[in-house]
């Protein structure tokens, strides 16, 4: 067996070296992104921790006296509150049903007592032994339209500072390529979630339950309950334009100018997911669904890779934008579907 070539050796040590000269060299890009990123980051949980209104959800067991109305099988409304029964929980006794109801409350009011005297009305008395409660701010609609605004300025100012700008030019160059790449993370979450839900390795989870709390929400602004549904649905897809312009816009220009290719498209993923680790934390803390958060985070990491992928094949900032949030829409249309 041959000693190993010491010029070899210290062409490697001295490559290694570069790269960490590299990185240092780079704080100040890395400091900025994560400033900015974490400016996205709380910026986009503002709707779900500011508001004076709250989305409680009852769950109740209620037992029906004599000459009692049937409980309708689908969603009712008793008293202004959403109830419907929640047939994947066992009655403790024959006849007893157990409800689900979302209200919409300020800090003092008595949801509990509206549902009590609304299906009393109807022959049904509410069980003292049985009552769970889960409540959540309700996304106002003055802060949605303030987080818009902000993603939307920060977005441009991002492109505009870049050399590439936003790459129109590559896009009209080849526009069916570009279509293409836009379409192609949904392709792999199609492929992805076929192969999970085929291999039964994990069962899909849905979201919590923020739509029906922000329509709500947007209806006591006196604006209109599909407006507000509407701009909650958006703002995730809206999110895209900062995120990219940051990720694959401001960051990828000066990392990939500075570092190998390979080690850019890392750091790059590694930064894209450290983004999210607060969000999914925000989505699934303190919930059953727990251990689904580190499937979110790989795919999060992998998507990274691919818009970064489709940013260096593409030439063009637009189309990470409109692929991001694509598979964004996507994800909403999944999740209301199951929903």
């Amino acid at each position: 067996m041959s000693a190993p070539d010491p010029s070899r050796i210290r062409h490697a040590v001295r490559r290694v070296f570069d790269m960490f000269q590299q990185i240092k060299a780079l704080g100040g890009v890395f400091g900025a992104a994560f400033l900015l990123g974490g400016f996205i980051l709380v910026t986009g949980l503002l709707p779900m921790a500011v508001g004076s209104r709250f989305s409680v959800e009852y769950q109740v067991e209620v037992t029906p006296t004599a000459g009692a109305q049937a409980l309708p099988a689908d969603t009712f409304i008793v008293n202004g509150i959403s109830c419907h029964q929640d047939p994947s929980q066992q009655a403790a006794s024959p006849g007893v049903s157990t409800l689900i109801c979302v209200a919409l409350e300020e800090a003092d009011d008595d949801g509990l007592g509206q549902i009590a005297s609304g299906l009393s009305a109807k022959g049904w008395v509410l069980s003292d032994s049985d009552f769970g409660m889960s409540l959540s701010h309700v996304p106002s609609l003055w802060v949605l339209s303030v987080v818009m605004l902000l993603y939307i300025g920060l977005g441009i100012a991002l492109v505009r500072s870049t050399k590439a700008g936003w790459g129109m030019a590559a896009v009209r160059a080849s526009p069916w390529k570009a279509a293409l790449l836009v379409l192609l993370p949904i392709g792999l979450l199609l492929l992805g979630v076929s192969v999970v839900g085929a291999l039964g390795w994990v069962e899909l989870p849905s979201p919590p339950d923020l739509l029906l709390a922000t329509a709500a929400g947007a209806h006591g602004f006196g604006i209109g309950m599909p407006l507000g549904a509407a701009l909650f649905l958006l703002l995730p897809v809206l999110a895209a334009l900062p995120e990219e312009a940051l990720f694959r816009g401001w960051i990828h220009e000066r990392l990939f100018e500075r570092l190998p290719v390979w080690t850019a498209y890392l750091v790059t993923a590694q930064a894209f997911t450290v983004l999210h680790i607060g969000l999914l934390v925000a989505l699934f803390a303190g919930d059953q669904r727990s251990p689904i958060a580190l499937i979110q985070l790989v795919t999060v990491f992998g998507i990274s890779l691919i818009l970064t992928w489709i940013r260096r094949v593409g030439g063009a900032v637009v189309i990470c934008v409109l692929a991001h949030a694509a598979y964004n829409t996507a994800i909403i249309a999944a999740h209301l579907y199951r929903g």
